[in-house]
């Protein structure tokens, strides 16, 4: 060996027998991974790949850079806790990517002296540098929009500067780019400096003489809090150019009667308002706004009283508040906006007599139980602009019927569910398109090949859709897309499909043939649970995985062909098949291959025999196969036997001995659990994992032999209370915790002797 080439490796010593010997090493390097360190500074990738967070560190770093890029992708956001209470920083540069400094990023740096910021750090989160008692240089801040709570709390070297009854800083540039607080509770009044960005949290809190104030242009985020206890403000005048206002900003400001909001506001937390009784609405067709002289309607507060009939909510509306119309009970029809964009929570909760909604082009989010209990709810219209509909906004909307969406099949697979009851047709029985200037009702449904995942909970409950064809380019079906779709007839899958959900087709009761000729691995769990008509099924080529009650309740399905690269079965896989046909020998149950009808031991015809005897042709043994054979002594498990499923042999409690073939390459979590007789046993070089528990509570087990070949030992995989010796090969990377959780006087050999 001349050269050896490793990608992010920089040191290399190798020792073989007493000798050292030098090599040149090319260095190339980080190898692209979801991790890296460069340097001190540990460094993930973002969960969209797109980008890597800041993700804490190594050593004793002092003064320490991040990086623009790693791995060539951005390094955009510093992750809450990254570096808190590292005692060692004296310095921060950071990159020009950086856009987020998380909550507490720099807590507790008690050393921490200077931070240089990027040009594109906006925000900084809640007590992100609290505590840094040293820190006095803060530069080129000018980016920043936003500063959450308690960020520099403690800082108790940073340079304020006064100006009219409240303290400021910033960097050279601007030292009044930030007003931290006023001087003291006690103020009357406050001219904002005219450089002032950013009002910070709890920056007037509790001063309670205040009675009016002036926001000049140049803020641009009023932040959480803000005004908060200020109980004699009356007047607050916002200028042109504001565009954030976090959450509560004047809470507790009891006697604030008139408030002006620009139109360049683009950010508005959806309680703003909330228990305000002495503010001065704009009034427009039973609904209270604020706004400012060019526009009065800019946020929509709340309903006039929770009696009204009707309301026409306005088109320069641009912003809904919180429970805006819960409780209006009386109230039969609502026309949303399309200037509006966002659905607020609670928005018309409990609003039970409404029966149609129209949500107009532009709406693109529905926030949490927006239309939850509205029981008489029988109508809606959605648009084509829809991205988002959060968590149980249909809940109990037991008589929704009809959804029409102005939409195509492309654009609704746009939207995201968080759960089953954001899909309207959880309760609907219908959904319309519109088709030659008319409504017509969904029937046959074609994916096309531009959307790449079909999402969670994407067509769920389209019950009168009879055919689906999902075109060439899809990649994946994920949870309950087409569950409950119950006229379902007929599915065309295309070969690009790798990814097939959990409960992706559940309940699909009219569903009578598959072909999953596709790049399919692993069937989820429940994935065709309740087909009770899925007469036929052709499972994917390169099928490796059938999971927990995949097929169960499919009481029509006859037969099944198993593709050679499977290698698991899960528990209930099959439960409730009562009409699928097994290979029957020697009191086992098989399916098979093409090729080998005695591919897959997948159960026992009884669970009472003493002795079973394994077809030599075997590959797999499912998961539970043997569960719960009391009377089984012994069982010899053939050399074609690649995996031993999850609790295969678990509770057999007679079992004393077991001979494991040696092709077996994996045993899956507790195969041998509880075998309470079992005393002895070898694991065989094929073998290179031992799953969890996978012998443990096996009470008369003493001795072990493990060969070499085995990689990983799981947690607890030989937790047994009499345990006297274990043979230890080399080779082995990975042993969990209690692995070995023997008696109180026992040995590991450690290689062959």
């Amino acid at each position: 060996l001349e050269k050896l080439t490793i990608p992010g490796v920089h040191f290399l010593t190798v020792i073989y027998g007493g000798v050292k010997t030098k090599f040149a090493l090319t260095i190339e390097g980080p190898a692209e991974s979801d991790e890296c360190y460069i340097g001190n500074v540990r460094y993930l990738k973002n969960s969209d790949k797109t980008g890597y967070r800041v993700y804490g560190y190594k050593g004793s770093p002092v003064n320490v850079v991040i990086k623009d890029t790693c791995n060539g992708l951005p390094v955009v956001e510093i992750a809450s806790s990254a570096f808190a209470d590292c005692k060692t920083i004296e310095g921060i540069k950071i990159c020009n990517n950086v856009t987020t400094i998380g909550g507490e990023a720099f807590k507790n740096c008690t050393n921490l002296k200077t931070i240089i910021m990027g040009d594109k750090v906006k925000n900084i989160g809640y007590s992100a540098f609290a505590n840094c008692e040293k820190l006095e240089t803060l530069k080129n801040l000018d980016s920043i929009e936003s500063v959450g709570k308690n960020a520099f709390y403690g800082c108790r070297k940073l340079q304020y500067t006064v100006y009219d009854n409240a303290k400021y800083f910033g960097d050279g540039e601007n030292k009044h780019l930030i007003l931290v607080s006023a001087v003291n509770e006690d103020i009357e009044e406050c001219d904002i400096n005219e450089n002032c960005k950013i009002i910070m949290s709890n920056a007037f809190f509790n001063c309670k003489k205040m009675k009016s104030i002036n926001v000049p242009e140049n803020v641009i985020t009023i932040c959480d809090g803000a005004f908060r206890n200020c109980e004699s403000l009356r007047e607050i005048m916002i200028s042109e150019g504001i565009i954030n206002i976090g959450w509560q900003p004047f809470e507790g400001c009891i006697s604030l009667e008139n408030i002006s909001i620009p139109s360049t506001v683009e950010n508005v937390n959806n309680q703003l308002f909330s228990e305000l009784e002495n503010i001065n609405y704009n009034l427009y067709h039973n609904g209270c706004y604020i706004g400012n002289s060019d526009n009065p309607y800019l946020i929509l507060v709340e309903a006039k009283d929770v009696n009204i009939e009707e309301c026409e909510i306005s088109n320069d509306c641009r912003f809904v508040q919180e429970e805006a119309f819960m409780g209006c009970t009386e109230l039969k029809y609502i026309e949303i906006p399309g200037s509006i964009t966002a659905i607020s929570e609670y928005m018309f909760k409990t609003c039970i007599s409404l029966e149609n909604v129209l949500i107009g082009e532009g709406v693109e989010e529905i926030a949490y139980r927006a239309f939850s209990l509205c029981r008489s709810l029988k109508s809606m219209t959605l648009p084509s602009t829809l991205k988002h509909i959060s968590d149980n906004v249909f809940d109990e909307c037991e008589n929704l019927e009809n959804i029409y969406y102005n939409g195509n099949i492309e654009e609704w697979c746009g939207i995201t569910f968080l759960n089953l009851k954001s899909n309207p047709m959880y309760y609907a029985e219908h959904f319309y398109q519109p088709f030659d200037g008319k409504w017509k009702e969904l029937e046959i449904l074609e994916v096309p090949g531009t959307v790449k995942n079909l999402g969670k909970y994407q067509f769920y409950g389209f019950e009168n859709i009879t055919e689906l064809i999902i075109c060439d380019g899809v990649l994946n079906i994920d949870t309950s897309a087409f569950s409950r779709c119950i006229n379902l007839q007929s599915v065309e899958v295309p070969e690009s499909l790798t990814g097939l959900g959990e409960e992706a087709f559940n309940t699909c009761e009219s569903l009578q043939r598959i072909d999953l000729f596709s790049r399919i691995s692993c069937i989820g769990d429940s994935a065709f649970f309740g087909c009770k008509m899925l007469r036929e099924v052709k499972l994917p080529p390169r099928l490796t995985e059938i999971s927990m009650w995949a097929f169960d309740g499919c009481e029509s399905l006859k037969e099944l062909v198993l593709p050679e690269t499977v290698l698991y079965i899960d528990n209930y896989a099959f439960a409730r098949c009562d009409n699928l046909v097994f290979n029957i020998e020697k009191n086992l149950k098989y399916l098979g291959s093409k090729n080998n009808p005695f591919f897959a031991l997948v159960e026992t015809v009884n669970d009472d025999s003493d002795e079973y005897f394994i077809d030599s042709d075997t590959v797999i043994i499912a998961d539970s196969a043997f569960f719960g054979c009391k009377k089984m002594t012994n069982i010899e498990i053939p050399d074609k036997v690649k995996a031993i499923g999850t609790d295969a042999f678990n509770n057999c409690g007679k079992m004393e001995s077991v001979k494991i073939g040696e092709g077996v390459m994996n045993i899956g979590n507790r195969a041998f659990y509880a075998c309470t007789e079992l005393k002895d046993v070898v694991i065989p070089s094929s073998v290179k994992e031992i799953g969890e528990e996978a012998f443990a509570h096996c009470i008369q087990l003493k001795n072990v032999v493990i060969k070499e070949g085995v990689k990983k030992i799981c947690q607890k995989a030989f937790s047994c209370s009499r345990l006297e010796s274990v043979v230890l090969p080399k080779g082995v990377v990975y042993i969990g915790s209690w692995a070995f959780n023997g008696g109180s006087d026992w040995v590991i050999y450690c290689g062959e002797t």
